[in-house]
Order: structure tokens, then sequence, then C-alpha cells
């Protein structure tokens, strides 16, 4: 990032950081003294003049060597504000939740719509400040600051549309192995020229589950006899029609909170995710939507996604959330999701009005949403999995909503392969605020602050 950023507290330092950024020649390292006056907070400012009013988001890169040192309990973590006047007595506050943050770089996506506004700002009006604040935790027996906390920020933009894109995508994702998807969604989506992704628990595709479990009628954690599980033929017949089949662990297990031996030494998640790759692979997906995961309830954290990255075989991974900042493996990766991705867990209390709010919102920002469905059924079962089921009726009035907003152009329901080979074709380009060269695409651009 270009000079011209200050500190803008006591307890800041503002620094040219040219050996620790992402783009360009340089970040802006804001060095944070966490005990000075009692203040855990630190911030830096710089003066602009610009014209936000058609800014759809804000996107930057933010570094923290230690991210559990960041406020949680969410609260957020990094403040962006912006101010029609050098006073901030009127402005705008676009915060991100510290609970996404990782140590090291993540890429930041806050739409505006996200951005709350403090006394009377107005988007009509030029910016001429603008600031980034980093709220760490107090000290206490459990954080400890014996040194100058350091985090730097790079190239700030606006009107990011993910790097690559002319549109909003759309991703329909399918937890589990429930052959509902099959059998309840697939019609629907056909009829609206739709795929989707499957994210397989290799141990209930129907013929690995054990005579015994299916006499008794005994339910396995993903599927059982009321909500049949799938099997590899079905889950062929879903590859065969342009869906991509993904990696979902062995038995659905909970890679965090585990507190058995094995978990602690790394023995069971390796074995829930080199087995779940590997039956993948032993069953002719060898494409790459196998090295494509979903977190078994959405729950990851830095221990992981270290675990992930050793395994060498997966290149993505999802988490749940609405704004949430997503777990990338790799920063220098294409497969990095650079957005601030709107992963919605699809539970019966989200109504498909609430969906169509989401579309909208997503055609607004240009950015990526990811709808997570797991058994799709024409009414309730009454059994266990109740709390996860969605009904007939409202996906289908979501799928043909895609569909009209899709054949107006705003929008591009898609699967995961697609969406990066699309990626990988495009040529990602913006104005770096790091570099003093420019570069330039013809289906998206940023624009720097």
């Amino acid at each position: 990032m270009q000079i011209g950023w200050t500190a803008a507290s006591s307890n800041s330092l503002a620094f040219l950081n040219k050996t620790n950024y992402v783009e360009g020649n340089g970040s802006i390292e804001l060095t944070i003294k966490p005990n000075s006056n009692n203040h855990f907070s630190g911030a830096i400012i710089k003066s602009v003049n610009k014209n936000l009013s058609n800014a759809t988001n804000f996107y930057f890169w933010f570094y923290i060597q230690n991210a559990s040192k960041l406020k949680g309990g969410g609260n957020w973590g990094v403040t962006l504000l912006l101010s029609n006047e050098a006073n901030y007595k009127n402005y705008f506050q676009c915060g991100i939740l510290s609970g996404g943050m990782e140590n090291g770089w993540n890429p930041i996506v806050i739409a505006r719509s996200q951005c709350q506004a403090v006394g009377n700002p107005s988007w009509k009006n030029n910016i001429s400040s603008i600031e980034f604040e980093v709220n760490l935790a107090a000290a206490s027996k459990k954080i400890k600051y014996t040194s100058n906390v350091i985090t730097n920020f790079d190239n700030l933009r606006y009107s990011y549309a993910g790097g690559a894109f002319d549109r909003a995508q759309v991703i329909l994702t399918f937890d589990g192995a429930w052959n509902s998807t099959l059998y309840n969604a697939t019609p629907i989506m056909q009829a609206n020229n739709q795929t989707g992704v499957a994210f397989i628990v290799t141990n209930d595709i129907g013929e690995n589950l054990s005579a015994k479990s299916q006499k008794k009628h005994d339910y396995n954690y993903d599927c059982g006899i009321s909500t049949p599980c799938i099997t590899k033929k079905e889950i062929t017949d879903l590859h065969n029609d342009g869906w991509d089949i993904s990696s979902h662990t062995v038995n659905h297990a909970n890679l965090v909170t585990d507190t058995s031996d094995d978990y602690k030494k790394g023995i069971k998640n390796n074995f829930e995710l080199a087995n779940s790759f590997a039956t993948l692979n032993n069953l002719g997906f060898t494409n790459n939507a196998a090295r494509f995961f979903a977190y078994p309830n959405g729950a990851y954290n830095s221990v992981v996604i270290n675990q992930i990255k050793q395994q060498g075989n997966y290149i993505f991974s999802r988490a749940l959330g609405y704004g949430i900042t997503q777990p990338n493996l790799f920063i220098d990766s294409p497969y990095n999701l650079s957005d601030r991705v709107q992963s919605i867990p699809m539970t019966p209390s989200v109504t498909a009005n609430m969906v169509e709010g989401y579309i909208n919102q997503v055609i607004t920002e240009n950015g990526l949403l990811v709808l997570t469905f797991h058994i799709i059924q024409g009414k309730p079962q009454g059994n266990q999995y109740t709390s996860i089921e969605y009904s007939t009726a409202n996906f289908t009035i979501i799928s043909n909503y895609l569909r009209q907003k899709q054949d107006q152009g705003l929008l591009r329901v898609t699967n995961l392969t697609s969406y990066y080979a699309r990626m990988n074709e495009s040529t990602t380009t913006s104005t770096s605020t790091s570099s003093t060269s420019t570069t330039s695409s013809s289906t998206s651009t940023s624009t720097t602050i």
C-alpha cells in the first residue's frame, strides 16, 4: 500500500513494510502497544478524496501473526471507518468478526450494505478520511502481552467482484449422503439447467453401511432407512449430470471438539481426511471436485486447517455462516475464496423469501453465495433429521428464482469446478494499492482507495 497512512492513536505506530506484503512492493504495518494506558486497540488513518457513492464493497488484506489476540465474543476484530469529515463526528463503520480470522494474511471483503452509520454520514458526498482499527482482547490470565502486536494491511480497493466475474455467483451444495439430493433436488434443478456440489460422507454411501445396521433400521449419523442413503450408482448419476462429488469426511466427524487421544495426536482427523478423499478417487471421481472439502458442522480451527494442508490432497475448504471469512488453505492458490462468502446453512427456519433476499444482496455485491442443504423432502419425516430437512416446495421456489435472475443476466448458478475454472481463465486485474503497475480485465475491475 502506498504511504500516506499515519498512526491514529497514541499506542500505535505506522510503517511501510517492504518485506511482508501480498501485492506490489509493500504493506502498511500497524504496530500496537497493547498495554499502553490500558488500551487494547490500535489504528491507522489516511486523508483521501473519494466518491464512493457507487461502491458495492470494500476489499483488503489483513495480517496478524496470532489471530487469537483479536477481540472475540462476537466483536469486530478489524474495522474500516470512512468519514466525510476529518473529525469523524459522522462516519461509517464496516467491521469483520475476529472469529473468521486466521494466523497470517486474511483476504477481507465487506459489503457496503453491511457498513453501519454513526451520526449522519453520507455516501453521496466524497469520503475524505479512512481509518483501520484493530481491536485486541484485553489482557487477562489467559491472554498476556509481552511485546508489541504487529499487524499489516495491504491492497485496499472498492467494488471488488471476486477478481474474475462480471456477475454474482451462486453455488448450491448438499452435505451428507442422502439420496434425496438425486431424487428430489436434481429434477427441480435440471428443469432450470442447474448443477450443484454433493459433499459426501463416504461411510454413509449405501453399500458401505453394514447389513446389520440396515436390517435393524438403525440410523447412521447422516442417513438411514426413512431417509435413504445414496448409493455408488446414484452418486455416479449425479457426477454424469455435471455435479461435483466432493469430500465431507468418512464419518461426519467433528474435527474440532473431539477429546480422544487419537484426535489429540491427529490420527483420527488424518484418517477422516485421507480416507474420504481416497474413497472418492477409488470410485472414479478423480477430477478436482474430490479435492473440495466441507467441514462437518462447519467447525474448524487452525489445527484442522494445518491437518488439511498436510494431506496434500485438498485445495479448497468450505465453512458455514453468513458473512464469515472462509478459511483459506493456501494464500497464493487460485482456489482461495478471496470473497467474504455468504455461506448459508438451509434449515427449515430459512424461508424462501429470506433466500430471495440473500440472492438480491449478492447480486448487489457481485459476490458469491453458497446455499447448503441436507435433506430435500416433500414434508418433514418427524425423525431426528427434521432440523435439517428442507421442503421441496421452498426449494422449487428458490431454484426458479435463481433461474429467473440468471435469465436476466444478474447471476450465474454454478458449481465449484466451474467457478474455479472461470477464475483461472479470467485475468485477475485491479489497480493495486501497493504497486505502481496497473492491469485490466474485460470482465471485472476494482478501484484503489
